[in-house]
């Protein structure tokens, strides 16, 4: 079956010290105690505040956010006139938002066919979540030696905001959640070459994260992942971060390769 003609409605969903923690008695138990306190009422101001933005810059961010929650499928032909009637904006801004879109690998350039969401078979996939793995675990290691005491307060409430929305059962929120803190984390491990690394692929691994939440309890299971891994970083275990990170990724991929098709990528 060919790729089918972009449906889309108006609206679119938005996108210390280790001497100081011992000091501090940082435990375990403490972190869940934390992340209980902060999971059932967290302050989601941040996540909802407006931002000014350039017309081309928001159009991109919805097209976006449509594209993480399903709504706009892989391998859905975008055509333009009919971007500016649902969106609102000019062609020029839409031709700059879809250009911002293939910089980020979401979207491909056909010849003669125009722009196209991004199939990912099952070798893909399985390729990037191999380099996210590499350097996610790497970053967890980093980030459990150098992090500091508010910087886990920050992950805590981070980990805080996830927790509401896998109870809420929204999807979007747990995705730029989940996005929020792996970027908390990254500056705290401090390795600029890894974060350029990751940038390059954060849309895509957005992208497929947000395919596999579709999956019934997948969302559960991550919560319950990232909640390992934030407190093996308060209590500042490298080799406990690390692994894991390890396990986190792992079943991220499976998940993903679940729902993953098995044709050619869109190229």
């Amino acid at each position: 079956m060919g790729p089918r003609t972009l449906s889309i409605p108006r609206a679119i969903p938005r996108s210390a010290s280790s001497n100081a923690l011992k000091n501090r008695a940082f435990s375990i138990r403490r972190a869940r105690d934390l992340n209980e306190n902060l999971g059932s009422e967290p302050d989601i101001s941040s996540e909802i505040a407006l931002t000014r933005d350039s017309v081309h810059g928001q159009a991109a961010s919805k097209l976006r956010s449509a594209i993480m929650a399903g709504v706009v499928k892989p391998g859905d032909h975008l055509v333009e006139s009919e971007l500016c009637a649902h969106l609102g904006v000019s062609r020029p801004s839409v031709r700059e938002a879809l250009r911002t879109l293939e910089v980020e690998g979401l979207l491909v350039m056909m010849p003669n066919r125009g722009p196209h969401v991004l199939i990912l078979n099952a070798k893909a996939t399985l390729d990037i979540m191999k380099a996210v793995s590499v350097l996610g675990c790497e970053t967890a290691a980093l980030c459990a030696c150098l992090r500091t005491d508010p910087q886990i307060e920050a992950m805590l409430q981070g980990l805080g905001l996830i927790a509401h929305a896998v109870r809420s059962k929204n999807g979007p929120l747990s995705l730029s959640s989940t996005e929020r803190l792996y970027g908390l984390m990254s500056r705290v491990a401090g390795s600029t070459v890894i974060d350029e690394l990751m940038s390059r692929l954060r849309a895509r691994i957005a992208f497929l994260f947000g395919q596999s939440f579709r999956l019934h309890g997948r969302a559960k299971s991550h919560l319950g992942e990232m909640r390992a891994l934030v407190e093996a970083i308060a209590v500042g275990n490298g080799n406990t971060a690390r692994l894991a990170a390890e396990t986190h990724f792992e079943k991220s991929a499976q998940a993903i390769r679940s729902v993953a098709p098995d044709g050619d990528d869109v190229s």
